[in-house]
């Protein structure tokens, strides 16, 4: 049985890292591979193959370079989380609508377009650090046996800042779906209830969310509770919000550390809104709920386009109108009638697509030949 090394130092983080990072363990592990997880290479012992994902601290790059180095020809894949290696800023956007962008980042097309918008302010001292970080990322990334990215998007921006095409293999994201007992054999509430869960920040659009409430609020649209999970910059300023819309009585914040229970969460919940305003990398959420047929609504954004999909059950709204995101929710909250037939098309549709067989087949192509 071959030995692969997961080196990350990200594990610390809450949300969609740390569960990719966990998720990857579990198909490794079930496509037949042994797993030595560590934060460093010195937590783990001659592995066959080494796994890094993206990692983020200049320490831990150059260990890994230099472990390239004395080992030539060793396989080392390099899983890349989003755009962190390619932008400055850590985000593929550009100007407060969070467009997606197509040029190659550094430090002179940071100073070009910084007047645009793109990403959050840098001072001097965080720009230099960044812009050393990046073009170590980007170095390493290069210097990887094989790239694996969730999506022909992220693939394409690879592409653009210079990594050559034919060594990045596109994987499904790694998911592992919730066991049985997670799920505690409840019955399914018919409640009228939406979901919004991830990073309260402004490229996950949150404020989208509450608008959305107080819309179906006053629209007199049947509503249960709401859930926002998730924690983040703007956490007091959504609180402060849904304060003032009036929102106390149908909305409730859960903070990201507790979700036990996320999987009944998601469950009984009549959709999960997606309001995400950057080009995600792929958008794990979207099969998360697909797996337990829960439909999603919101606006194909970045990699996202492989999942919301009509066809697929999803409710995808190709327009930034609001208006056509508050018929879908009120459609969805409103017409119970059809929600079972909605439900196992999501199902099957996250069996042909997205299951974990499916991920054990993306995983045997990147590490065949090895």
């Amino acid at each position: 049985m071959k030995k692969v090394a997961l080196i990350s130092d990200q594990l610390t983080f809450l949300g969609g890292i740390r569960t990719s990072i966990l998720s990857l363990c579990h198909v490794l592990q079930k496509a037949g591979y042994a797993i030595e997880l560590g934060q460093t290479l010195s937590d783990v012992h001659e592995p066959d193959i080494i796994w890094t994902h993206s990692p983020s601290k200049l320490s831990l790059i150059s260990e890994l370079k230099e472990w390239l180095k004395r080992h030539p020809g060793q396989p080392f894949i390099y899983q890349v989380h989003d755009y962190r290696e390619i932008c400055l800023t850590g985000r593929k956007s550009c100007s407060k609508d969070f467009a997606p962008c197509w040029r190659e980042m550094g430090l002179e097309c940071f100073a070009i377009h910084y007047s645009q918008g793109c990403g959050p302010a840098l001072n001097p001292v965080r720009l230099v650090d960044r812009n050393k970080m990046m073009k170590e990322q980007l170095s390493l990334l290069k210097m990887a046996t094989r790239v694996v990215v969730f999506s022909d998007y992220l693939r394409d921006q690879l592409g653009v800042n210079g990594v050559a095409l034919e060594k990045i293999y596109k994987t499904l994201p790694y998911f592992t779906p919730p066991e049985v007992n997670e799920l505690e054999n409840k019955k399914v509430s018919m409640s009228n209830s939406i979901l919004w869960y991830g990073r309260f920040a402004q490229e996950k659009g949150p404020f989208h969310f509450i608008n959305l409430l107080h819309q179906l609020k006053e629209s007199k649209v049947p509503l249960g509770k709401s859930l926002m999970i998730g924690e983040g910059p703007l956490e007091k300023a959504l609180h402060q919000l849904a304060h003032e819309c009036e929102l106390d009585d149908v909305l409730t914040f859960i903070n990201w550390a507790q979700p036990q229970h996320l999987w009944n969460y998601i469950r009984e919940a009549t959709f999960v809104h997606f309001s995400s305003l950057w080009p995600e990398p792929f958008g794990l959420l979207g099969i998360e709920t697909m797996a337990l047929g829960i439909p999603v609504i919101g606006r194909p954004v970045g990699g996202c386009h492989e999942w919301l999909r009509n066809e697929f059950g999803h409710i995808a709204v190709n327009s930034d109108d609001v208006g056509h995101i508050l018929d879908a929710a009120a459609t969805l909250l409103s017409e119970r009638s059809s929600y079972k037939i909605r439900s196992n098309k999501l199902k099957s549709s996250f069996q042909e697509n997205f299951s974990v067989s499916k991920q054990i087949e993306s995983i045997n192509r990147v590490l065949q030949g090895f």
